[in-house]
C-alpha cells in the first residue's frame, strides 16, 4: 500500500514540480492553526 502511494506520489511531483505542494501545505497550516486556535482558546465570558 504505501510503497504504491509513495511511487505515485514521486510520479506527480515529477509531472507537476514541488512548488504547488509547497503552497498547499503552507495553506493547510494556517487552516490547522486556525482550528487549532478556535478548539483551544477559552470560550468568551458572557456576563
Amino acid at each position: 500500500g504505501i510503497l504504491i502511494f509513495t511511487y505515485q506520489l514521486g510520479q506527480r511531483l515529477d509531472e507537476i514540480g514541488y512548488t504547488p505542494i509547497f503552497v498547499l501545505l503552507a495553506v493547510l497550516d494556517i487552516i490547522a492553526a486556525i482550528v487549532a486556535w478556535t478548539v483551544i482558546r477559552k470560550p468568551a465570558a458572557y456576563a
